[in-house]
């Protein structure tokens, strides 16, 4: 399989210089809101018909707000949406469910995935059976009507959380995020080929000392991954409970959103530690909560949409969740969900807040001619410069040979020099050499291995084949 190199400016590993520069993180901004009332969702962009694709649980009622069935509406821009569309009701309601698009799978049928719990109703009546009810499956064609025949079983234990289904290139499967037991608040992962048999859970991430205080305590309420040309984001659900509440399911806290990351989709690593969206002032939709339920990229490739729960009520238990809605609606607060977007991988970024800074990276073997680089010179100027391990440039890949990138801005800019190709590069070890003046570069991508001493597998299986 080709390898991808996707490099974020996360963190410095893949970094051996950078002089005079700063690390900057940057938060997706509103875009739009969709009035609903309590539950999971997911975003589907199907470019076949060019449409966006909202998935929403519904609550039965305010009372039971768990058991609920499942809509759509669709959209063409994010900012008007068709009528809401019953898609699945789960022979006695849902919950935790996403919906994914694989166009991989050769059965047209089963192009939309459906996944989370169904048969509610009748298992949360019996205080064993909340126990086990079990994530599932289902198919359709269109994305607009779902059939589950419940024999396509993923695990059978309770998951009462965004139950994210997507399918990871780098091993070629499919993977769940969800959670391994019934209130176990941290971010497991299932594996299968198959979509049949699927391997027993393990954590991936958890929540570390950083996050202590001596008010809140963290758990990790769920997670949604995308897989975009060579990285995994992750959409992190921290859960901020309360350490003196007695209740041993902590139902009273609020959610805030964390980016994360993986190069392989198994193991995922923190960014920056800190929340990805802070929650605005009541009584707006967030003050009490955001929660990613998805990412997508653009129609036309220029950003990325989240999908998010802006909560306007506390996570509580079903009783005070119907008290407190029908309080602020009564008030005529606003109950909404929101998309937010973000230009594409500008996450975080290297700046040269002045002249000739410079990011170097570790050495690399490019594997084809389509190194991009994602930056914003539009205050400013790049020059990009090829060079072997010990810093000597290669003869026509310095930065005087470049053609300058000034007072510009892109998301995909391929560097180019005035006599000669990368492709006359291909299979060598370089250094990839960013000058940024007044200037700031977001990603480095390209089909490239590491080459620090000797040529690896990928990013994401770092094994030696050299």
């Amino acid at each position: 399989m080709e390898s991808r190199m996707k490099l974020n400016m996360f963190d410095d590993y893949w970094i051996d210089f950078r002089p005079d520069t700063i690390r900057r993180w940057f938060a997706p901004t509103p875009f739009s809101r969709i009035k609903k009332t309590l539950g999971y969702g997911s975003i589907v962009c199907d470019k076949k018909p060019g449409v966006y694709r909202l998935y929403y649980e519904v609550a039965v009622s305010l009372e039971n707000n768990g058991v609920r069935n499942l809509y759509m509406i669709e959209s063409t821009d994010l900012k008007s949406f068709s009528e809401p569309q019953l898609v699945y009701e789960g022979d006695g309601g849902v919950h935790g469910m996403t919906v994914f698009l694989d166009d991989r799978d050769p059965d047209p049928k089963r192009r939309y995935k459906l996944c989370g719990m169904t048969r509610l109703i009748s298992r949360r009546k019996d205080p064993e059976a909340r126990k086990r009810m079990e994530v599932e499956l289902g198919f359709s064609a269109d994305g607009k009507a779902f059939v589950c025949d419940h024999t396509w079983l993923i695990t059978a234990h309770t998951s009462d959380s965004d139950n994210n289904i997507f399918y990871n290139p780098i091993f070629e499967e499919y993977n769940l995020l969800h959670r391994s037991a019934y209130v176990d608040r941290r971010i497991a992962v299932k594996t299968s080929k198959d979509l049949k048999q699927w391997s027993d859970p393990h954590i991936v991430l958890q929540p570390s000392p950083v996050y202590g205080s001596d008010g809140f305590q963290t758990q990790q309420y769920g997670m949604v991954a995308n897989y975009f040309d060579g990285i995994f984001y992750g959409l992190l659900w921290q859960y901020r409970t309360i350490m003196t509440n007695t209740d041993w399911r902590k139902m009273a806290g609020v959610i805030e959103p964390e980016l994360v990351y993986s190069y392989d989709g198994h193991e995922f690593l923190h960014t920056s530690g800190k929340t990805l969206i802070e929650r605005p002032e009541a009584p707006q939709p967030g003050c009490a909560g955001i929660c990613p339920f998805g990412m997508v990229e653009s129609l036309d490739g220029e950003y990325y949409y989240l999908y998010l729960g802006t909560k306007s009520v506390p996570h509580a238990t079903d009783k005070e969740v119907a008290v407190l809605v029908k309080n602020i609606t009564e008030q005529n607060i606003p109950i909404a969900d929101s998309i937010y977007r973000i230009r594409k991988d500008r996450f975080c970024g290297i700046e040269g807040p002045g002249a000739g800074a410079q990011v170097i990276t570790k050495t690399v073997c490019l594997d084809k001619d389509d190194l991009s680089l994602n930056l914003n010179a539009s205050c400013g100027s790049a020059r990009f410069a090829l060079t072997e391990y010990d810093l000597t440039p290669l003869p026509g890949f310095s930065y005087d040979d470049c053609i300058p990138f000034a007072f510009a801005d892109a998301a995909d800019h391929r560097p180019q020099w005035k006599e000669h190709q990368i492709s006359e590069v291909l299979g060598k070890r370089v250094r990839i050499c960013v000058e940024l003046n007044s200037a700031t570069l977001h990603c480095i991508s390209a089909a490239a291995r590491p080459y620090i001493v000797e040529i690896q597998k990928s990013f994401a299986e770092p094994i030696a084949v050299s």
